[in-house]
């Protein structure tokens, strides 16, 4: 719970996304990155710390891990979370357009979820570049457009007329989903060949009847427009939208278990 009594939106964003979505993710980026015994590794955005306390055992304790979000709360719960062996993390609030970090710092910047979110998005690529070793490289993904994520395509359309709000004020999860733009803002940190490849899973949620209020508190932690609400007017406005969204999820749910669909480009750049 929050200071005030509420539910904390990062500790859900943990409990409920994490199993589903992040940890499943994490193992597909990790897999790619390929991470060696004893490098020195930057979990960039690194939320509730998954990508961090999963790679730690791969570098081991000759290696290092650095764990940077913007949000104390979200890094709140990742100094909370149980580790996985491996190299100790070190977890700092920070911004990557600013990373508190000496130049060439890093064998691997590993960013999941989150260059979508950044504000400077130039600077911010400029700083992964900075901090990256020679020979070392960035392995981050992004989700795939609205127009591939149906369910959550209609939740922020729902969304968004509720809060009389742009669709993509609401959506900001999916806004970087064009796989040029995603090798151009990277190419524009100073990387030479950025290469973006596309990937699918199928994920499963828990308890399909909370997942429209999970989903609206665990928004709560990334997205301004859900921030701004507090957890009473999130808690009536998710009751509403749940009911919209019936149809859209009954044929997804069986068992009762959610499964959906879900998609991501992943872009690698060496320096």
């Amino acid at each position: 719970m929050s200071p005030n009594g509420s539910p904390n939106p990062a500790q859900i964003f943990e409990d409920y996304f994490g199993p589903a979505l992040f940890q499943t993710w994490a193992k597909v980026l990790i897999n790619m990155a390929n991470p060696n015994e004893g490098e020195d590794v930057l979990d960039l955005a690194c939320a509730t710390g998954t990508v961090a306390r999963m790679i730690a055992p791969h570098v081991g304790v000759t290696g290092s891990v650095g764990g940077l979000d913007f949000s104390p709360q979200m890094l709140e719960v990742a100094r909370g979370a149980p580790s996985m062996g491996g190299a100790v993390v070190e977890w700092i609030e920070g911004d990557a357009a600013a990373l508190p970090y000496d130049d060439g710092s890093f064998d691997l910047v590993i960013c999941q979820q989150g260059l979508q979110f950044f504000q400077n998005r130039e600077q911010s690529a400029r700083e992964i570049f900075r901090v990256l070793k020679s020979g070392g490289s960035l392995v981050a993904c992004v989700w795939q457009g609205t127009d591939v994520h149906s369910i959550f395509a209609s939740l922020f359309r729902l969304v968004a007329e509720k809060l009389d709000a742009p669709f993509e004020t609401v959506s900001m999860p999916f806004g970087l989903g064009d796989p040029d733009e995603l090798a151009d803002y990277i190419r524009s940190g100073g990387f030479d060949t950025p290469e973006v490849s596309s990937h699918q899973l199928e994920v499963e949620f828990q308890s399909p009847d909370r997942w429209v209020q999970l989903s609206m508190m665990a928004a709560a932690a990334a997205i301004p427009a859900f921030a701004e609400l507090d957890a009473d007017q999130r808690t009536a406005m998710g009751e509403d939208i749940a009911k919209s969204l019936e149809p859209v999820l009954a044929p997804y749910i069986q068992e009762d278990v959610l499964r959906m669909p879900t998609a991501v480009n992943v872009v690698v750049a060496a320096k």
